[in-house]
Formats: structure tokens, sequence, C-alpha cells
């Protein structure tokens, strides 16, 4: 995963100004909204940010949270911490997760696949969600064949 320094300096600007725009108030009712999606174990072990944008609904909004998801597995990846990489993957819900959120994962993680043993179920699962919600899985998750 490459980026740029002036890409780097805007993603962590936008997280910032995402971070500052949202009440406590928004952030416990969306965290309840996430918990009350999820099950307990996942409740346990997801990362709050994750669980935000997994259980995130509306697709005109979630492009800036795609921010914070690519972030932090690049972090992940630089530390080479492949194994919280696979407890993110476990968490993806395909249909209850937005397209862009799932082809974001794939596509930030793709570098590393093979070290994700279930990389490769995601993309299959993905691909099937992708058909199932009439879009073109070819076009779409194009580059990410393995």
């Amino acid at each position: 995963m490459q980026t740029d320094c002036s890409s780097s300096k805007v993603l962590t600007r936008t997280i910032s100004e995402l971070k500052l725009a949202e009440s406590s108030s928004e952030r416990s009712k969306r965290t309840m909204a996430a918990f009350g999606e999820m099950s307990f174990a996942d409740q346990l072990t997801a990362p709050e940010w994750l669980r935000k944008i997994l259980s995130h609904r509306d697709e005109a909004t979630a492009r800036p949270l795609l921010a914070t998801l690519f972030l932090e597995i690049g972090r992940k990846i630089q530390e080479r911490d492949y194994s919280a990489l696979q407890r993110w993957i476990s968490h993806v819900r395909v249909g209850d997760t937005l397209p862009v959120v799932l082809v974001g994962m794939l596509r930030a993680t793709f570098l590393v696949r093979h070290s994700l043993p279930n990389w490769p179920d995601l993309r299959i699962r993905v691909r099937k969600e992708l058909e199932d919600r009439g879009m073109d899985p070819t076009r779409t998750l194009r580059g990410l064949e393995i």
C-alpha cells in the first residue's frame, strides 16, 4: 500500500475533522446502533471504528469513513500485524455492509492477501454479495482475482 505524503496528510486531516464534527451524543448513538447489529462476541472484539464502518448504511456519507479504514489497515500492514487484519476480516458480514466498504477492505489488504488466510473467502463472499445486489462483480473487483 503506497501513499504519498500529501495524501496521508489529507486523510489525517479528514479524520480529525470528522472526529471534531461528531458530538459525543452522536458517537454514543452510533455505537449503540452498531452494538445492536453485531453479535456479543463481535461487540467485545471489534474496534469501535470498525464497528462504525461496518454498520454504516448511507453510501453517500460512508466515503469519509473509508479514510479511517485505509489508515488503520495501512498501520497494521506497516506493523506486520496480520493477526489483527485477520480478526477485522472475520468481523465483516457482507450482507450487512456497504459495497464501497467491502471493496475498499479487499483493495486495502490485497498486497498482503497471502498473509491473510481468510482473505480469499472474503473475496468470494463479496463477489456473491455483489451479484445478489445486481452489481457487476467482475468490473467492481477487477484486479482482485487471485
